[in-house]
């Protein structure tokens, strides 16, 4: 849920975060270090609303050795959201992942345009932006 956009320029309404890049601060990979942001899962439920999330896409286990990671699937188990579908991850490459799910928000979604920073540890700065539209 928050990198690089990958949204085509005729669609600026959507707009990808990631969950990792919320919840923590990774050194490029994780074998150079991770700091984790201190959020309980009521924080986590609040941001994920002030960004005005509608959409999650959950692979059930990604670093859940993590503190932050586990809040989050915390939070997916919440009565905030309701699972709406899920798929087998399949390939030749051997994995331990198995799934994807899908969760949408039980909250109505107010649509406005969000602030968001991300610390960028490696080149030493935050990108700044907006989320949303209106």
């Amino acid at each position: 849920m928050v990198a690089g956009r990958a949204t085509p320029p005729e669609r600026r309404d959507i707009a990808t975060l990631r969950t990792d890049k919320l919840l923590l601060d990774v050194a490029v990979e994780r074998l150079r270090g991770v700091n984790q942001k201190d959020y309980g899962e009521a924080a986590i439920a609040k941001l994920l609303r002030e960004l005005g999330v509608s959409l999650v896409v959950f692979q059930r286990g990604f670093w859940r050795d993590l503190r932050e990671m586990a809040r989050f699937a915390a939070v997916m188990n919440t009565r905030d959201f309701q699972r709406v579908a899920s798929f087998d991850i399949t390939g030749t490459v051997p994995h331990t992942d198995r799934v994807i799910e899908i969760y949408k928000p039980t909250y109505p979604m107010e649509q406005k345009k969000r602030g968001l920073g991300l610390d960028m540890p490696i080149i030493g700065d935050e990108f700044k932006g907006d989320v949303g539209t209106k």
